[in-house]
């Protein structure tokens, strides 16, 4: 978001030399459960009961005069080469299992419509099992797509073609590399080699 509001525009194109593959492993199924788990945790009332809401710390002025036609007002702009109705992004919060997927195809659908990007969560599971997230560019033609990525998997031996797979996948715009080693650390099927 920080990128939109300053007004960069950045392009990442990849091309696509190997196929390789991912297999399963006893921690990806492990991490499957987990990221079911997670999307409950998140839908439950307990996940935060003393914590605000950012945007309730968001006051907007009141100005009765404001000296402009609202109808000259234009959010659009262009981000990863593709207009946007306003900088706005859906970041990556799920993904590797049926209901994430399925909620990444709700929020594609939601955000095509609405003229914003849209980035995934993690896609080292879908790519360790086999499943292709290609439904999701077909359900969101229009707009930035950003695939996703850990860190720890990109520092791995076969890291650069995982990154690939997944931008091919996807047909994504961008890939976001997500560094979380306190988050492994706790997980029982986490990374703990942060070498790379």
């Amino acid at each position: 978001l920080w990128l939109l509001e300053k007004g960069y525009i950045l392009k990442i194109k990849i091309r696509i030399d190997c196929i390789f593959m991912i297999y399963p492993t006893k921690n990806d199924l492990i991490s499957s459960n987990r990221k079911d788990i997670h999307i409950d945790l998140a839908k439950s009332k307990i996940s935060r009961p003393h914590i605000e809401h950012p945007l309730d710390l968001i006051t907007l002025p009141h100005n009765a005069l404001p000296e402009m036609d609202f109808n000259d007002i234009d959010t659009s702009c262009r981000f990863l080469d593709k207009k946007l109705s306003f900088p706005f992004m859906i970041t990556g919060m799920t993904g590797g299992t049926e209901r994430g997927d399925n909620l990444n195809l709700a929020f594609a659908e939601v955000a095509n419509q609405s003229g914003v990007a849209l980035g995934l969560g993690s896609q080292r599971s879908s790519i360790a099992h086999g499943k292709s997230q290609n439904k999701i560019r077909k359900m969101a033609p229009n707009i930035p797509l950003i695939g996703n990525i850990g860190g720890v998997q990109l520092a791995q031996k076969n890291g650069l073609d995982l990154a690939k797979a997944a931008v091919d996948d996807l047909e994504a715009d961008a890939l976001a590399i997500h560094l979380n080693p306190l988050q492994e650390l706790i997980q029982i099927e986490g990374e703990r080699n942060w070498c790379g």
